[in-house]
């Protein structure tokens, strides 16, 4: 059996021809201690944390708490915070006391960050699997207060829930910097099950403004950035332009224009986009094709544009070798 892998980058940067500083931004996946294992001490033995400017923290869902509330829920509240890192595991080779307030992930962060301070860290919301319920979150300004509240005062004051010992009010006090929206997606698409409103565009852009006013409230220099899709089919269910003005930049997944869920191969993070008239290509969408979208149709400012690569491949099965396996017919593979 034969497969075809198209490797690329999970990487983010900032367009900086008209700007004098950069932004560098990429994912920690809270499981990637489950599988590689992948630590925080990683990013520094990679040569990583001199570079990077800013690290999103992936991911908190909304979800519903005992009283039906939509609030912020951990996906794995262990590794986040009550995990005994040992020596070996930690950045700085000391292991988590098992009765300190902070451990796991989080109390990696802080140290991280203690030692490159040009580093912020954003806790994201949602992601594909994690935004079943952000339609909720967003519905109403009560739903929008509520779920604004409760994430501020659980990432950003730090008060955690004591769990096995951890957490309490403030243990989490300076992990993070900001707060990033990846509500995948409002008005239409997304994972099967995931809530939808049609006024799901216009209540997201309350719920930018909440959240800016709030954070603004706490320290202005707070950040507040959104993932959005590259499609222009997806963005038309966004208020693109209007919510520029709450955000410190949007983040474009320029990335997964194909994969396995489709029948023939191809690159799915492109940098440019191939001729119209080329029907050889499953999809025409690119890095190139997003952003000129964004500065020239929504007129978005060139520092608030962060464009995606990823660091991740795509595969299909039963792949024919010619033209090197590229725009041939394939089994739907792992993704």
């Amino acid at each position: 059996m034969k497969k075809l892998f198209i490797i690329a980058l999970l990487f983010i940067l900032s367009l900086t021809a008209c700007s004098k500083s950069k932004e560098i931004v990429a994912y920690f996946p809270e499981w990637g201690v489950e599988h590689q294992p992948y630590f925080i001490k990683h990013i520094e033995t990679s040569g990583s944390a001199e570079k990077i400017t800013v690290i999103n923290y992936a991911f908190a869902e909304p979800g519903p708490d005992s009283s039906g509330r939509i609030i912020p829920q951990f996906m794995n509240a262990f590794t986040a915070y009550q995990q005994v890192y040992t020596a070996k595991m930690s950045i700085d080779g000391i292991g988590d006391a098992p009765d300190q307030a902070l451990r796991g992930h989080f109390n990696q962060i802080r140290k991280l960050k203690s030692k490159y301070p040009h580093i912020k860290v954003v806790v994201s919301l949602g992601g594909w699997l994690g935004s079943v319920y952000f339609s909720d979150a967003a519905l109403t300004p009560e739903s929008r207060n509520v779920f604004a509240d409760a994430t501020i005062d659980l990432f950003i004051k730090g008060n955690l829930p004591i769990m096995n010992g951890a957490g309490g009010k403030g243990a989490a006090q300076c992990v993070f910097d900001g707060i990033d929206i990846d509500w995948e997606y409002p008005v239409s698409g997304g994972v099967q099950g995931i809530h939808h409103d049609e006024n799901d565009d216009d209540n997201l852009s309350a719920l930018f403004a909440l959240f800016r006013e709030k954070l603004d409230s706490i320290d202005p220099k707070l950040l507040l950035t959104a993932a959005v899709p590259a499609q222009k089919a997806k963005l038309d269910n966004y208020n693109i332009s209007a919510d520029a003005k709450y955000l410190d930049w949007y983040l474009l997944m320029t990335y997964d224009f194909v994969g396995g869920w489709d029948r023939q191969t191809g690159h799915h993070t492109n940098l440019l986009s191939p001729p119209v008239e080329d029907k050889t290509y499953l999809s025409h969408d690119s890095f190139d094709r997003t952003v000129r979208l964004f500065l020239e149709t929504y007129k978005i400012p060139v520092d608030k544009i962060i464009p995606g690569a990823a660091f991740y491949g795509r595969s299909w099965q039963n792949v024919d070798a010619q033209n090197n396996g590229l725009h041939q017919p394939g089994l739907t593979g792992p993704g």
